[in-house]
């Protein structure tokens, strides 16, 4: 949607960091195809709730070509608040965000996460509940050892099963991947094990979209015995900086150019301030529920990507995202 807001060097960057072709009309249509595919699925199959809101200021001037794109093309829609008055405008947020993620999230912003000057606040959030194709057994978990490096472990529930699953090698990484699909035959759950039990941090440094992309068309079936931790557990991410770093500059300062979005308060142009992401993500014998952005195999879509270091620790932590997407 910010894309869609964009002109000028704003919108080019945008277009070479995250892969659009140029084209808004283009994008137009894939998005609402993801959105599309991602909604159209049996009722017992799993449960999905998605959408994004701009909650904009009252003193701003929109641009009512861009509220309508917006509300056609991606699933969204807008809400007219006082920044000048955090209390309420953070409490429209809050009550969105939790409606959306099933009371998962209760406080996606505070006051302190607002100032004076602030013209819009762009959400998106996703609360997805799933179900294992081949599901534990309750009777067969029981307390295992969880490794958090090669000196520390702790104590946690194990579940166990025995089927056929997509595995894979990763020599590269040294590390092994396993496939764990969803009832519905539209979501999968991808986790890589390293090797090494202090291999971690270098696999999430290590890897990137297209090993893991080759990777995973090598998945072969094999019958298995898998032992997985149960696991809760919520994070935060500070995603402003990351951007910068991978290229998207411009909207964060005075060069920004999104006046297809509208116009400020005082006539000045709107500058992103940052960019959060708040996710949680909680594993159980019968599947997974996961809130706010599993793989979508129709759209070939990452919804929510982690990584687990401790399944007793619950949360909320703040997680950095590793840059290597080459």
């Amino acid at each position: 949607m910010l894309y869609e807001g964009a002109q000028g060097n704003t919108s080019r960057q945008l277009e070479r960091v995250v892969g659009f072709n140029g084209s808004k009309q283009w994008t137009r249509d894939r998005y609402s195809q993801k959105i599309k595919s991602l909604k159209s699925h049996d009722a017992n199959d799993y449960e999905l709730d998605m959408g994004t809101k701009l909650f904009m200021d009252q003193h701003v001037q929109p641009n009512t070509q861009f509220l309508e794109t917006i509300i056609r093309w991606y699933n969204s829609s807008f809400e007219i608040v006082d920044f000048r008055n955090p209390d309420s405008a953070v409490i429209s947020i809050n009550n969105w965000a939790k409606q959306i993620t099933h009371g998962h999230i209760q406080q996606l912003l505070t006051e302190a996460d607002t100032k004076e000057n602030t013209a819009l606040v762009l959400l998106n959030a996703v609360y997805f509940k799933g179900y294992w194709t081949y599901p534990f057994d309750k009777l067969l978990t029981k307390e295992g050892v969880f490794y958090l490096n090669s000196e520390s472990t702790v104590n946690v529930s194990m579940m166990i099963t025995l089927n056929s699953f997509k595995i894979a090698n990763l020599p590269s990484l040294n590390s092994r991947l396993i496939c764990l699909p969803y009832q519905g035959n539209k979501f999968v759950m991808y986790i890589i094990l390293p090797d090494n039990i202090d291999g971690l941090n270098d696999l999430v440094n290590q890897i990137n979209p297209v090993i893991l992309g080759d990777t995973i068309k090598t998945m072969q079936s094999y019958m298995i015995k898998v032992v997985l931790p149960k696991f809760n557990f919520e994070y935060t991410s500070i995603l402003g900086p990351i951007l910068q770093k991978l290229g998207i500059t411009d909207m964060f300062g005075v060069k920004a150019d999104l006046k297809n979005i509208g116009i400020g308060p005082m006539g000045n142009n709107l500058i992103v301030s940052n960019v959060l992401q708040k996710a949680g993500l909680e594993v159980n014998e019968q599947g997974s529920i996961a809130h706010a952005a599993t793989e979508d195999i129709t759209m070939d879509t990452i919804v929510f990507v982690g990584k687990v270091t401790n399944p007793l620790s619950r949360g909320p932590t703040t997680v950095p995202i590793p840059l290597n997407n080459q």
